[in-house]
């Protein structure tokens, strides 16, 4: 009986070796090089290119514009530091927010 595990426990390495041998992806991929097709040699990389314009956002004019002003409640108006009150800025922030309800 073990003649019998061994044999089998011996062919069970022999089909792993065949199956996960020393292999990589670097050695498949000079292996390619030396005759059918090698994927590293396209003229350049895949996906969007550097330099390129994008699509941007699509604009949505059909969507109901609704104004909204949020103003920063007292107790985040001051310096965590030194508790003084931040000074005002002129400046406004203005953003788009938009909401799609399915």
């Amino acid at each position: 009986m073990s003649a019998y595990l061994e044999s089998a426990q011996a062919r069970i390495r022999d089909l792993k070796q065949r199956l996960f041998g020393k292999k990589t992806e670097k050695g498949v991929a000079k292996r390619n090089s030396s005759g059918r097709h090698n994927h590293t040699d396209t003229p350049r990389p895949r996906g969007q290119q550097k330099g390129s314009k994008g699509h941007g956002r699509t604009p949505r004019p059909d969507l109901p514009i609704i104004e909204e002003e949020h103003d920063i409640a007292a107790e985040n108006t001051l310096c965590l530091v030194c508790t003084k009150p931040y000074k005002l800025l002129s400046q406004t922030e203005d953003s788009n927010i938009v909401e799609y309800k399915g």
